[in-house]
């Protein structure tokens, strides 16, 4: 079903949309104009414009950089909305390991070590585990990586 524009596919797709939230943010990186901070015009670091310079009046302004914040609720929430996700999202509960060979991580001693400390998970059909790994152990490169894994017990 090819639609015969772009507006009127992107109006199709609207209603399965799951949005994300635009927050402003000092071009240095140093803060975000979030909550308490959204009045502010001007970063509390280092001291840089919220704003780029406007020579029309009247026009609402113009911020240098933008955050999009996708909520990860609704996205975690509709993984368990279809059957073929959820096969996927719980085939860690079904799946059975041969002893003395690692297929997954879910096979490895950490992993089992950590379903030992950490009982709730295991109270919970539909839980997932988010671990935040830093990947430059000198906090240079300030990469985060976001890693999602399907849990169910």
């Amino acid at each position: 079903m090819l639609k015969e524009n772009f507006y009127a596919a992107k109006s199709m797709m609207k209603p399965f949309s799951l949005g994300y939230q635009k927050i402003d943010i000092c071009p240095n990186f140093c803060m975000l104009y979030y909550l308490k901070n959204v009045e502010l015009t001007e970063c509390m670091t280092c001291g840089h414009s919220r704003y780029k310079p406007r020579t029309d009046r009247g026009k609402t302004p113009v911020t240098y950089k933008k955050l999009r914040y996708f909520p990860i609720t609704p996205r975690l929430q509709r993984l368990f909305i279809s059957s073929r996700t959820v096969e996927h999202m719980t085939w860690h509960q079904s799946h059975h390991a041969v002893d003395g060979v690692m297929v997954y991580p879910s096979d490895g001693e950490a992993w089992k070590h950590l379903t030992v400390c950490i009982l709730t998970f295991q109270l919970n059909q539909g839980t997932c585990i988010l671990g935040c790994v830093q990947t430059d152990s000198t906090h240079s490169g300030h990469l985060l990586l976001l890693i999602l894994v399907g849990r169910s017990y």
